[in-house]
């Protein structure tokens, strides 16, 4: 299974950014051969319809599950599309959130989260 994670930084000790769309980078983790690649976020350098952008490029390395801090409307509708499970994070490192995710610790989010609903502005 792979497993996205936002991240604010590349290593395994990588702290979870709370951010989807606007996050550095993505922890790719293939749970099956135990690895995890980090690539840049895309949605970063758009000006608009980046949280959409950060959506494709997480389907397009064909992860299953999501773990961030918050998605919006747009991107959540895009993840909903190709069926990525989004979980809620703790905000541990890369390691820490998917043992939490394994263990089945993670609140999975049911729909978009308005900028209005937690401390962060997607």
């Amino acid at each position: 299974m792979k497993i996205a994670i936002s991240v604010l930084e590349k290593g395994m000790d990588g702290m979870m950014d709370a951010r989807f769309a606007r996050c550095l980078y993505f922890a790719i983790v293939d749970t099956q051969k135990n690895q995890c690649e980090w690539i840049e976020n895309q949605g970063t350098a758009a000006l608009n319809g980046g949280s959409v952008v950060s959506a494709q490029q997480v389907i397009s390395q064909g992860v299953e599950v999501l773990i961030t801090g918050f998605v919006g409307p747009h991107a959540m509708k895009v993840l909903e599309t190709a069926n990525v499970k989004v979980y809620r994070g703790k905000g541990g490192t890369i390691e820490d959130e998917v043992t939490l995710y394994e263990e089945g610790k993670l609140e999975i989010l049911q729909a978009a989260i308005q900028g209005s609903q937690c401390s962060f502005h997607e």
